[in-house]
């Protein structure tokens, strides 16, 4: 097998499904694993069974997904870099059509393909899916599978991920990405993600909007005035979500979109990753 030159960025704590994660890497590329806030036994195990790996550990008691990818990027050998979630899996070969993808654009999104179970995982797994695939004219690049090349460093602000707000940080990066004009090249489906509970996914959401509120701190925008702008955004559906989830997916998937959203403003107004 060729070597590819890539590094695959995965931060992981107690998430037993980095070994699913680490089994779809099928091309021969560097695997860098940043183990992060009191990181499981059973994790460690299954990181150094592996032995492709390259594990880097922090100590520090706060460690932010931020953190940890900027870490995981700083370490790596190459300019070309993949980002991946350890609940998450690369399709087959999809590794090695991002890496051709990246010889011609500087940033590459893999569309991903949300697994369900039971009916509620279902809901989840269609409502992620308008957020990552269809939402904003399709053009929606946070989450893992994004690949991107070093080099795009000077033309974002001089950083990857914003340390301060933890979370939304790919939604950040996102944006600071669009800012600089830089073309973006979409490939379908190249990342599965595993089946999620609706109780998750709202904690996730309240973990987003105190993310969402700390970025807008930075830039100066008072708590009160950010509520507003997204209680207005949402519920004058001011960017169409409910209208399209209403036609797309039907009834019960816009009212969890709408309860989604609720648990974003709850989170925005706490400014705490609870």
């Amino acid at each position: 097998m060729k070597t590819i030159p890539v590094s695959v960025i995965v931060p992981v704590s107690r998430d037993i499904r980095i070994a699913n994660c680490i089994k779809s890497i099928d091309a021969d590329v560097e695997i860098v694993i940043v183990l992060n806030n009191n990181p499981s036994n059973e994790v460690k195990e299954n990181v150094s069974a592996d032995g492709r790996c390259r594990t880097y550990y922090s100590n520090d008691k706060v460690f932010n997904l931020a953190r940890a990818l900027n870490l995981g990027i700083k370490k790596s050998k190459n300019n070309k870099i993949i980002i991946m979630n350890s609940d998450c899996e690369f399709t087959k070969n999809s590794i090695d059509k991002i890496y051709r993808y990246l010889g011609k654009f500087d940033v590459v999104k893999g569309r991903i393909y949300f697994r369900y179970r039971g009916y509620s995982e279902k809901i989840v797994a269609k409502t992620r899916n308008l957020f990552s695939n269809v939402f904003d004219d399709k053009k929606n690049i946070y989450g893992p599978g994004i690949a991107f090349d070093k080099s795009i460093l000077k033309y974002i602000g001089g950083y990857f991920y914003d340390e301060d707000i933890g979370w939304a940080e790919d939604s950040d990066l996102a944006e600071r990405i669009y800012r600089a004009n830089i073309n973006v090249h979409f490939l379908g489906r190249a990342v599965q993600h595993a089946p999620e509970s609706m109780k998750h996914d709202l904690m996730v959401s309240r973990k987003i909007g105190a993310g969402a509120r700390r970025g807008n701190a930075k830039e100066g925008e008072v708590k009160f005035r950010g509520l507003l702008k997204y209680i207005w955004r949402f519920f004058a559906d001011r960017k169409k979500y409910l209208q399209i989830a209403l036609k797309q997916e039907g009834l019960i998937v816009m009212l969890y979109l709408l309860i989604w959203q609720v648990h974003f403003i709850i989170g925005y107004n706490r400014g705490k990753y609870i």
